[in-house]
């Protein structure tokens, strides 16, 4: 019985054993499997792009791929056991989170996007699909990740969000309308502008409208639309009308072409359409204004032109009536061809300026040249406009050619009467010299008289006293010609044929002068001339002797007269009035005088010759007489030609009647005579002169003294010998006391000046009469018989 028992147990064994041996070889063989699986499972995920991720039910890591050392830059096992969540964007981490739950309780499997941390720290959009693995008791024992990362696609969809978002707003607010229509016309898609241009609440309200057939209105146009269409696939900027919801047209301009399939055939029509109205309307406006333009323009007085850059692109007719060319020539040819070339760089420069918007003179003077070849003056408008879309300027041209011409001849006019100033100028100061000088001589010639007196002929010093004398006189000789320069000098004038004064003036010059040919061509029957005879005579000896140091005493000497009649519309200088002139010319052959010498000629003390030669008296003497006979003298010189002397003397009514000269003689008297004079060496000699003479002679030192001694003493005075320049009370004022105390006194007025119009003024008032220092005892007893001796006035 123990046998038996011991046998089962040790078949039990071996049936245990046995099973334990089986089993062990199947847990071997599912490990072996499982081994293979692993293996099989790390080769699937090692090989895949997406990062495959297993955790448990709280999210911490079980597995990861290799992938993700790729992906994300980190090890796998560095975060095997650390929660995931740790590796979220914070902003994400709820929406994970949430999308996670509600994917538990729906059971399904949840594809997450959010941002995942990498290995360097930074982020990166990913996208998770993850597999949830349930327990028995329905609880989420873990899950699996399948993680990719989505920055390229993301970065794709958000530039086609963008894009489509440009689009809508282009499409929206785009002021030109697009459309899109298909084969039959069909609107299938137009912007929000196309409703608005064309009168309609929205664009939606538009779709499925026939765009050829209910909008282009006109049927014309649209077959030469379409056919203007098929010739090219498309059109640009093609004009046409519409007809909006209420019946207007619009002018539009509409650039479209051909919509095609994928297999390249026509699907329809795309493009844009610009409202153009408010365009054609302005292009209109300017047409009228254009054409108004043009009319003014080329009606007006005015020259008007366009410039663009360096060359015309309009001219107007009274620019080409101004210079002679035609519109042609003006628009082939630049602007410096019609210009002086002193006013090209200024027109061209300034054209330049104008354009870029610098300050420039709104007017200014040009030259311009005429076909002709002759030069006008022209005033110059300019203004910045726009011609044919570009920026041009407007000229206007004012032809100011007579004005410059008159204003060349005022400033011309000016500078003879500046000149003229001058010399009247120099000519006072002379005469205030020469005055004082004459005063001088009057002194040496009263003492030489007194002299004389005492002294025989026969006497040794006589001849010495008349050597005085006649040094007394070339030097009152030469202060008269001082004085004659200034203006006032008046002569006892007559008619006088100048024929005369010019044949015996070159008779005496041609003896002295034997080296000169005389040539004269008078005029017969020359119209008289209210002169001075002695004076014209002056004139043209100053005048043979300059001609004959510019010849240099030898050559031609041209003499002619000639009657002359200046019309109003004649060319003149210096002022000349229109009538009848005797024009006498002196021309020589001579060295000639350039512009600036010429200027100077008249000019006082002015000379060319060597010093010692000349004083500078001789023109500037032949100026003054001239003018005192209310006559002109130019000069017409050029250097190495010779100088002609043109002079006008107006012409007289009168006849000529021959002049007769009296003798001078010494006479006596025994009259008392009041004399008056400032100067003490002049009075004095004076009155002994006059007592030499036998005259009783009182003497007043000045203008006051005389009217004292006059009015105590009327009724014996027989005559008065008034000085005409005195300080304080002058000769004038004592004449006119004089006169108030006794109208009838007789009086003798002298003087160092000339015979002048404020003298001749006091001469017409009679009984006295004028004696010009320095003067001779024979000049002055004579003088003051023939006032003492006249009839005494009503």
């Amino acid at each position: 019985m123990a046998e038996k028992v011991t046998d089962k147990k040790m078949e039990n064994l071996r049936r245990e054993n046995k099973e334990l041996l089986d089993a062990l070889a199947q847990s071997e063989r599912r490990e072996e499997k499982y081994r293979e699986e692993i293996a099989r499972f790390s080769r699937i995920t090692s090989s895949m792009l997406d990062a495959i991720a297993e955790l448990d039910s709280e999210g911490k890591f079980l597995y990861l791929s290799p992938s993700h050392e790729q992906i994300f830059g980190f090890k796998p096992e560095e975060r095997i056991g650390q929660s995931a969540y740790q590796f979220i964007h914070p902003r994400d981490v709820d929406v994970v989170r949430h999308a996670i739950a509600e994917y538990i309780e729906k059971r399904g499997s949840a594809a997450i996007e959010y941002r995942c941390r990498r290995g360097d720290g930074t982020y990166c959009w990913v996208e998770s699909v993850s597999s949830f693995v349930f327990g028995a008791n329905g609880q989420v024992a873990g899950f699996v990740i399948s993680t990719r990362p989505i920055e390229e696609r993301r970065k794709a969809e958000m530039a086609i969000r963008e894009s489509e978002k440009l689009y809508r707003n282009v499409i929206e607010n785009i002021r030109d309308v697009f459309f899109r229509i298909d084969q039959d016309g069909i609107i299938r898609m137009i912007s929000p502008s196309g409703a608005r241009l064309l009168g309609y609440e929205s664009a939606d309200e538009m779709l499925g409208r026939n765009l050829l057939n209910e909008f282009l209105a006109r049927p014309e146009e649209r077959q030469k639309f379409l056919r203007a269409l098929d010739e090219t696939g498309f059109v640009d900027d093609y004009e046409i009308s519409l007809k909006t919801k209420h019946g207007t047209l619009i002018r539009v301009a509409a650039s479209c072409r051909y919509d095609y399939n994928l297999d390249a055939m026509p699907q329809g029509i795309e493009g844009t359409i610009r409202d153009i109205s408010a365009r054609k309307q302005v292009e209109d406006e300017i047409r009228k204004s254009e054409e108004k333009f043009r009319k003014l323009a080329e009606a007006s007085t005015v020259g008007i032109s366009i410039i663009d850059g360096e060359r015309f692109v309009y001219v107007n007719p009274m620019t080409c009536q101004m210079s002679g060319y035609s519109e042609e020539e003006y628009l082939s040819r630049p602007i410096r061809d019609f210009v002086t070339p002193d006013s090209r760089n200024v027109i061209i420069q300034r054209a330049k300026d104008r354009l870029a918007g610098k300050p420039v003179p709104g007017r200014y003077e040009i030259s311009v040249l005429t076909k002709e070849g002759s030069i006008k003056w022209a005033e110059v408008g300019a203004t910045v406009t726009e011609y044919n879309d570009k920026p041009a300027i407007i000229f206007t041209l004012y032809d100011i050619t007579d004005r410059k011409t008159a204003e060349a001849e005022r400033a011309s006019l000016q500078e003879q009467l500046n000149r003229a100033r001058k010399r009247e100028a120099i000519g006072a100061l002379a005469a205030g010299i020469a005055h004082d000088f004459n005063n001088i001589l009057s002194g040496i010639q009263g003492h030489c008289s007194l002299i004389q007196f005492q002294l025989s002929p026969n006497d040794p010093n006589y001849k010495h006293l008349q050597g005085i004398e006649n040094q007394v006189r070339s030097g009152a000789h030469l202060t008269r010609q001082l004085l004659e320069m200034a203006s006032g000098a008046t002569y006892a004038m007559q008619p006088t044929d100048i024929n005369s004064v010019i044949k015996e003036s070159s008779d005496v010059f041609s003896r002295a002068r034997k080296g000169i040919a005389i040539t004269r061509s008078l005029e017969e029957n020359l119209w008289p001339v209210e002169a001075n005879a002695g004076q014209i005579d002056q004139v043209l000896l100053n005048l043979f002797i300059n001609a004959a140091y510019a010849m240099n005493n030898e050559g031609d000497l041209y003499l002619e007269s000639k009657n002359i009649v200046l019309g109003e519309g004649d060319e003149r200088s210096f002022g000349m009035k229109p009538g009848k002139y005797v024009r006498v010319s002196v021309s020589d052959t001579g060295t000639g005088m350039d512009k600036e010498t010429a200027q100077k000629a008249f000019q006082p003390f002015f000379t060319t010759k060597e010093k010692g030669s000349g004083t500078g008296l001789g023109l500037a003497t032949a100026y003054s007489i001239v003018k005192n006979h209310r006559g002109y003298i130019l000069i017409d010189s050029k250097p190495g030609i010779g100088t002609t002397f043109h002079i006008y003397f107006p012409a007289s009514q009168e006849a000529v009647e021959k002049a007769c000269e009296s003798a001078k003689v010494l006479c006596r008297g025994k009259e008392t005579i009041l004399l008056v004079d400032d100067e003490a060496i002049i009075a004095d000699t004076t009155k002994e002169i006059l007592e030499m003479l036998g005259y009783r002679t009182m003497l007043a030192g000045s203008g006051q003294e005389a009217v004292a001694v006059f009015m105590e003493k009327k009724t014996s005075i027989d005559l008065v010998i008034l000085d005409l320049v005195m300080p304080g009370m002058g000769g004038a004022k004592v004449f006119e006391a004089l006169r108030t105390i006794n109208s009838g006194i007789k009086i003798i007025l002298y003087s160092g000046y000339v015979l002048n119009e404020e003298i001749q003024g006091l001469l017409d008032r009679g009984g006295c009469s004028f004696i010009q220092k320095p003067f001779g005892i024979e000049d002055l007893s004579a003088k003051i018989r023939e006032v003492i001796d006249q009839p005494a006035r009503a």
